[in-house]
């Protein structure tokens, strides 16, 4: 692969991002009376994409990053072997925030995307067109990807954002793309391939046995009933969290 990634390991975290969330966050909605709870299938689906992520990289011997921003609870996966950090968002949302890049809000993006080397030559005409960013501003991405990170920071080579793009509830097409710390786009592969059939992945619940065998047979019904069951648990462990933090500074609540 063309970052020097695992294929298989990209293979089970593609299919764990791109699985949809509608049906179980319907479900849970109807069944624990959810569906009127503000923010509910927004941070819904993104706690039970995460937790897919989760165990999927697990299964690869892939380092799972937990952090949280505000309300904002999000996951992030490093390959020591490559130092490669893997950031997950929607396409519509990176979008936003290369827009809002240089402005005062530092966004954990901006932070990590300046981890990423910068070409030589790029470097000149990027003097000319980011002029406006400072190193009063360089030095705060530096502090909030080293807050973030924490003892993992100096593990951290290069930054891949794994961006999905989404149709009507569906994520169609996942590509994995490599950005100058200026948002310049470097270098991209298309990882659609590996997209999750409509299907519920194997990556949630795993054999009793410590082996995996994909010819063991997956139960269906229990493995949604779990996944129901953690998306109650999450949104009422957010509830909370929202009343306590609804004065401090508002954090991006989509990734």
């Amino acid at each position: 692969m063309k970052f020097g990634l695992n294929e298989a390991g990209v293979k089970s975290i593609v299919e764990a991002f791109s699985e949809t969330t509608i049906d179980i966050l319907n479900e849970a909605g109807d069944l624990y009376g959810l569906n009127d709870t503000g923010n509910f299938k927004n941070f819904g689906s993104w706690d039970l994409i995460f937790n897919r992520i989760k165990n999927a990289a697990i299964l690869h011997d892939l380092i799972v990053i937990k952090k949280k921003r505000g309300i904002w609870k999000f996951i992030i996966i490093l390959d020591v072997k490559t130092g490669t950090l893997l950031v997950f968002t929607k396409e519509k949302n990176i979008e936003k925030v290369i827009k809002d890049f240089g402005k005062e809000n530092i966004h954990y993006f901006h932070a990590f995307v300046g981890l990423n080397s910068n070409p030589i030559d790029l470097a000149n005409r990027q003097l000319e067109l980011f002029s406006m960013i400072t190193d009063e501003y360089e030095e705060k991405r530096i502090v909030e990807a080293q807050k973030i990170l924490g003892e993992d920071y100096s593990s951290v080579k290069k930054v891949i954002f794994v961006t999905a793009k989404e149709e009507q509830k569906e994520i169609t097409a996942v590509e994995a793309r490599l950005y100058s710390p200026y948002f310049e786009l470097l270098d991209s592969e298309d990882w659609s391939q590996y997209i999750a059939e409509k299907q519920y992945t194997h990556v949630l619940n795993l054999p009793d046995s410590e082996s995996v065998d994909n010819d063991d047979e997956i139960v269906t019904i229990p493995k949604v009933r779990k996944e129901i069951q953690d998306s109650k648990k999450l949104t009422e462990e957010r509830i909370p969290s929202q009343r306590k933090e609804q004065h401090e500074d508002k954090e991006e609540d989509n990734s």
